[in-house]
């Protein structure tokens, strides 16, 4: 007997589509996306991922920044119980030949301003069956408008399980190669809910979500947040002025930085005058926070809870909660 509900991400998609349908799911500049109609889209585009092949489990592979196109693709195998396969569109193209290789995606969807790595690398890449294009197209790829449109709109005929493996993410590869780290269903969900609990969102909340979806930081906290039926407001990249608008015309509550980008926004003239007062959270990770730029943030940043993240791809994160920020204390306190 379950000590819990055995739940998956597709219950969590049919949740907030059932009790917050109207809420943005996901909001890119001037576009934004329902929590119904990714559930919706998510489930059309599964049922063209499995016209074409792919079955419970198979792996499909992404390549692009951050998108409302990913965030559907994360949504179709969510629910469907494909193998979500993120690719770094930071590295070079051996390095994304490999990832794709040993990921083995059998459709790779994909930016058009990655339309020329790829046809480069199609001949290496031997799993892939069905190439989509976002944004364009080409001979061998299909639109990504015109392949969600081959779809059904009841989904597939297959659902994600509790037990099923959600996401293949990998590692920066520092000391070798990348390793390719399993997440399933159940682990991540109690992840994306402790980092909910963390930091207290909640429906209202607005996430900033400029970390790459294709790593674990960027992927976990925009489920942490829609796991509360709220709002991620996603970034391709970071650029303090555009940020800084951001906070004051969408009123952001919750911002995911680097401690550079911290630093950037500080050091930014427009953050002058700017309208802060929206932002209860800070959560910063990937680097260490230098004392003084904690300092300086929390002065400009007033009544702002900090909250340092840390971990690996490979297991959960940690955190170091706002009550535990002291760069005024003793010597003792600052480095606990």
């Amino acid at each position: 007997m379950h000590p819990y509900l055995p739940l998956s991400f597709a219950d969590d998609l049919e949740r907030n589509a059932r009790w917050c349908p109207d809420h943005p799911a996901y909001v890119q500049g001037e576009r934004r996306i329902s929590h119904s109609q990714l559930l919706a889209r998510g489930k059309r585009l599964g049922s063209a991922l499995y016209k074409v092949g792919v079955r419970n489990q198979d792996r499909v592979g992404i390549l692009a920044m951050n998108s409302i196109e990913y965030g559907e693709v994360i949504a179709a195998t969510q629910w469907a119980g494909f193998i979500l396969a993120t690719v770094n569109f930071r590295l070079a193209a051996p390095e994304m030949a490999w990832i794709i290789n040993d990921g083995a995606p059998r459709v790779l969807l994909f930016e058009a301003q990655y339309l020329d790595v790829i046809e480069q690398l199609r001949d290496e890449l031997t799993s892939v069956e069905t190439y989509v294009c976002i944004d364009g197209q080409a001979d061998w790829a299909m639109s990504y408008e015109a392949f969600i449109a081959t779809g059904d709109d009841a989904g597939p005929p297959c659902r994600a399980r509790e037990d099923d493996i959600f996401c293949l993410i990998y590692t920066s590869g520092t000391t070798g190669r990348p390793k390719g780290c399993i997440w399933g269903h159940r682990e991540l969900r109690q992840l994306v809910q402790v980092d909910a609990w963390l930091v207290d969102l909640q429906a209202p909340d607005r996430i900033l979500i400029v970390m790459p979806m294709f790593h674990v930081g960027g992927l976990v906290l925009s489920l942490s947040q829609h796991v509360r039926g709220g709002t991620a407001h996603l970034y391709r990249q970071f650029e303090p002025e555009e940020i800084i608008r951001g906070i004051e015309r969408d009123k952001l509550t919750v911002l995911l930085l680097a401690p550079t980008m911290v630093q950037m926004l500080l050091d930014h003239p427009a953050i002058a005058g700017a309208d802060l007062s929206s932002v209860r959270t800070i959560l910063y990770s990937a680097a260490p926070m230098p004392s003084p730029v904690l300092r300086r943030a929390i002065e400009v940043f007033d009544g702002c809870g900090f909250v340092n993240l840390f971990g690996q791809t490979e297991i959960c994160m940690f955190c170091l909660s706002p009550l535990q920020h002291k760069p005024n204390g003793s010597e003792a306190e600052r480095r606990q």
